[in-house]
């Protein structure tokens, strides 16, 4: 974990620190807080990239 001051505002980092995917950030001041949290923690489980993702600007007619 990670935590950073700018302020009043907290910032603290559980996930996504150091790795792709995961990231759990709460920000937080002395009235309240905002949890943001952004899906899986792919290093964690070990699934970086499960198919082909294909680039969009190659469509079969700029392939032949």
């Amino acid at each position: 974990m990670k935590r950073f001051f700018f302020g009043n505002l907290e910032v603290h980092v559980w996930g996504g620190w150091r790795e792709i995917g995961g990231n759990q950030i709460l920000l937080s001041t002395p009235e309240g807080g905002l949890l943001l949290d952004f899906g899986k923690p792919f290093g964690r489980l070990g699934a970086h990239f499960t198919m082909f993702l294909p680039n969009p600007s190659l469509t079969p007619s700029t392939l032949c």
